[in-house]
């Protein structure tokens, strides 16, 4: 019987992802579980620093900017005189995650924005499709 070796901490899946600087599918499911309402703009910030990764508000207003991520959506806060919050939805992980990626394979700006340009005009095609 042949005895299996585990396999090192570096070659594992979440790993792997954290060498890159990403984060891993069981990490961008879970973060989708606990906010399906959205996160605000310092929230998906420190999600990302709090497990070292260097980002900020500054790099998260550019990359809705440049139109790589939506734009938040103003919520109103219970309370009086609260006021209202940005929120993004819990998929804005998910793509700050793809850009990272996109951008650790030496992918320009603006090879990214044409990426997500094809993406989205694949969408509103099966979408047409779908509503017909």
């Amino acid at each position: 019987m042949e005895k299996r070796q585990s396999q090192p901490a570096s070659e594992t899946p979440v790993a792997r992802g954290r060498a890159a600087g990403l984060l891993v599918e069981e990490e961008l499911s879970e973060i989708e579980r606990q906010w399906p309402d959205g996160l605000t703009s310092r929230q998906i910030v420190d999600l990302f620093t709090a497990r070292g990764f260097r980002f900020s508000e500054a790099t998260l207003r550019k990359y809705v900017q440049l139109g790589l991520l939506p734009r938040s959506v103003r919520v109103g806060r219970k309370g009086k005189h609260r006021g209202s919050c940005g929120m993004y939805p819990a998929e804005v992980v998910r793509r700050v995650n793809q850009v990272r990626s996109m951008m650790a394979a030496d992918l320009t700006i603006e090879d990214i924005q044409h990426s997500f340009a094809r993406f989205k005009e694949e969408i509103d095609q099966v979408e047409k499709a779908c509503a017909s």
